[in-house]
């Protein structure tokens, strides 16, 4: 995760193998992220410049007493980005300190704050939020990517994860009429991108 403005980085540990991370794709397409994205920007520009603030890293929910007079979108805007900021955080010392209920429970918030203050969801991925986080073995779910459509991503006990699908998929294609089917896949941690040495495929 990114920890301050000259964009260092520290590693953050996920050591659980007895959980899963499921991808679901709605197969909704995104057919709004590229025509809304300029949009988002230019109200959390907007909100940022009224809270007489640079970044929102120096943003906090008090700075939302300056947007009193404002358009209400621009509040529920710049508090997404100030809470998830936060959530971000939180996150970061969950990881580390094991506790993947916490977890959990802040994906979830993360989902709901980007579904109703920064309306970047759509009905098919609050409802497979809204159903996975019901299933048993289920420590919380959020959508992920550009919004409109596309994938939610899950924190599952990875004994449950066979349940979970099934449950998931009947819930979904039933709510849906049977117009979208999801789709699963299981993603695992990594350490990300990194330099590699011709050496190294050469031993």
């Amino acid at each position: 995760m990114f920890t301050s403005s000259n964009l260092d980085t520290e590693p953050i540990p996920f050591d659980a193998p007895e959980l899963a991370i499921l991808i679901c794709n709605s197969n909704v397409k995104h057919e709004l992220s590229s025509s809304e994205y300029p949009v988002r920007r230019r109200q959390c520009q907007e909100a940022l410049e009224l809270m007489g603030l640079n970044s929102y890293r120096d943003a906090t929910l008090e700075h939302l007493k300056a947007l009193e007079n404002a358009n209400e979108l621009l509040v529920r805007r710049a508090r997404h980005v100030i809470t998830e900021i936060e959530r971000t955080k939180a996150a970061a010392e969950a990881l580390k300190a094991k506790d993947f209920t916490k977890m959990g429970q802040l994906m979830t918030e993360s989902h709901k704050s980007l579904s109703e203050d920064f309306d970047v969801s759509c009905y098919e991925l609050d409802l497979l939020v809204e159903a996975t986080v019901a299933t048993r073995g289920v420590l919380g779910s959020r959508m992920t990517g550009g919004g409109f459509g596309g994938c939610t991503v899950t924190l599952v006990q990875r004994a449950a994860l066979a349940d979970v699908v099934k449950e998931m998929d009947t819930i979904y294609s039933r709510k849906t009429g049977g117009k979208y089917r999801a789709r699963f896949y299981l993603a695992q941690p990594g350490n990300g991108a990194r330099p590699i040495e011709l050496g190294e495929y050469l031993r």
